[in-house]
């Protein structure tokens, strides 16, 4: 940012090349420079310690350009400036920011999965969308390392971020997830950035830990089994096997503590937000897409405040599991006695308390259970459209059938004052009145169809969650419940949310 600004500086007052002039900088041109920033920057740039930060990285670029530091003489006098400048320009107020809690976060991901109306091209995306959502929450990331191009993976030997390749998106292989037991015996879930990345760590690749690097087969919980014990085979909707619960074997395996789960190698480098045309054929989403999803969930669930990737990212469950990212637990731990913590990190619309979150209070432990089964609720078959039938009777609803009538009622006088609606000119106010009944009644007749498809999809997990019960504690056999379906809105066979359907043994 600064260098854009010394770019722009330089072209406004004609000193031509910004290298050159900052060589031959001093205190003047220095002054001149903030100076220049201050009234043509937002407010944002003001406050005394961005324009430190500023100067600190035009000292940076002054040492590159000269091959020598700037003069103590002149970096007390720019720094007396920028202190007299910022004397009464800090902020009195801070901006409250919206902090989600764990409970917040499950209800988001079940929502997503169950509840929510949003039509997806392919089911793929919408368990993508939850991946991401939960690499944000468990991680603590920044969105710029995740759904914008700022983070680097390591080529080879390399010991300089320079000598990195850049990836545009995050892929598979750029995180790891990893399965832990505490020492209350409990099983946590884990996600590890495995990729060099800008800001909030050390600029260093992540180093598998002791004990991580052992491989498992796929564990994926059922609804039976406690959270100490994981399925030691593939559960795949494409074959809807379903596993007795007494297969399964305890975890982790003895002496260890730590288990990391290993991608597939074909999957390593796709995408993990990524859109297909029905065959091998993949392309990346645009970062824009991510984004507008994830605040349309927010509004769909009725969340105050924008929903963005900042918002999941105050939830750090990591930090609450105590398995992830050191980066991330100091990062917490610093707020909790810091003035970014008493102005930023309450919010009373959500009344959340990150000091019990970050030091584990018994409540968390529900919540913990409870996400770990959240993403079970995935299957395509959830999805179906309505039956014509169901959207007969919505047509015939009174308040849906009243707002009908009103609209081809004033349609017909606009045809027969005018010819045709399109003729009629906007002054008329029938105009007007046509344009609101007709947008009332096809929000009404929306509203009605969220309605039912969200209780269509919670009797089918329902019904789907009895029978699964049944199958596991019977004999075996089959059930029409859990068996492929080919319906005219039938979509594709989604990836687990937990993703450890991708993990090979």
């Amino acid at each position: 940012m600064v260098v854009l600004w010394l770019n722009s500086f330089c072209c406004a007052a004609r000193l031509g090349d910004p290298h050159e002039a900052l060589r031959a900088a001093g205190p003047p041109q220095f002054k001149a420079f903030f100076q220049w920033v201050i009234v043509n920057a937002e407010r944002s740039a003001q406050q005394g310690p961005t324009l430190k930060q500023y100067f600190r990285v035009l000292k940076m670029v002054y040492k590159q350009v000269t091959g020598a530091l700037l003069d103590d003489v002149v970096v007390s006098d720019v720094n007396a400036f920028i202190q007299h400048y910022a004397e009464g320009k800090t902020k009195i107020f801070h901006r409250p920011k919206p902090v989600p809690s764990g409970a917040d976060f499950v209800n988001m991901l079940h929502f997503l999965y169950s509840s929510d109306w949003t039509l997806y091209p392919d089911e793929r995306q919408r368990v993508q969308q939850g991946f991401l959502m939960i690499i944000h929450a468990y991680s603590g990331l920044r969105p710029s390392s995740t759904t914008q191009s700022g983070k680097r993976r390591k080529v080879q030997a390399s010991s300089l971020e320079e000598e990195d390749n850049l990836a545009a998106k995050l892929r598979y292989g750029d995180v790891a997830l990893i399965l832990t037991e505490d020492d209350r015996g409990h099983v946590r879930l884990a996600v590890r950035p495995t990729f060099r990345y800008f800001k909030g760590g050390n600029r260093r690749p992540q180093q598998p830990s002791p004990g991580s690097t052992s491989r498992i087969s796929s564990p994926v919980p059922s609804p039976t089994q406690s959270r100490s014990l994981f399925t030691t085979k593939l559960f795949d909707y494409r074959s809807c096997t379903v596993h007795r619960a007494s297969s399964m074997s305890p975890f982790p395996p003895a002496g260890q503590k730590k288990i990391t789960l290993h991608w597939r190698d074909d999957v390593l480098d796709k995408p993990i937000l990524r859109t297909s045309d029905g065959g091998s054929t993949e392309a990346e989403l645009p970062t824009s897409v991510a984004s507008k999803r994830l605040r349309s969930l927010g509004e769909n669930m009725g969340y105050r405040e924008p929903v963005t990737w900042y918002w999941l990212r105050r939830l750090v469950l990591n930090a609450v599991d105590g398995a992830g990212s050191e980066e991330v637990r100091n990062q917490v731990a610093g707020h909790l006695d810091s003035r970014t913590y008493r102005n930023n990190y309450q919010d009373q619309h959500i009344s959340l308390d990150v000091a019990s979150l970050v030091r584990g209070r018994q409540t968390e432990d529900a919540l913990m259970q409870k996400l770990n089964h959240a993403a079970a609720d995935i299957d395509p078959d959830c999805n179906l459209l309505l039956a014509p039938e169901t959207l007969q009777q919505i047509a015939t609803l009174p308040d849906v059938f009243a707002l009908e009538t009103e609209c081809c009622r004033l349609a017909q006088t606009l045809r027969d004052q005018y010819g045709a609606i399109s003729a009629a000119p906007s002054s008329d106010s029938l105009v007007a009145q046509h344009t609101q009944t007709q947008r009332q009644y096809r929000a009404r007749k929306q509203f009605h169809r969220s309605r039912l498809l969200i209780q269509q999809r919670r009797d089918f997990f329902a019904h789907k969650d009895t029978e699964l019960i049944k199958m596991q504690l019977s004999d075996g056999g089959s059930s029409d419940l859990v068996q492929p379906k080919q319906r005219v809105c039938n979509l594709s066979v989604p990836e687990r949310a937990t993703l450890v359907a991708l993990a090979t043994p």
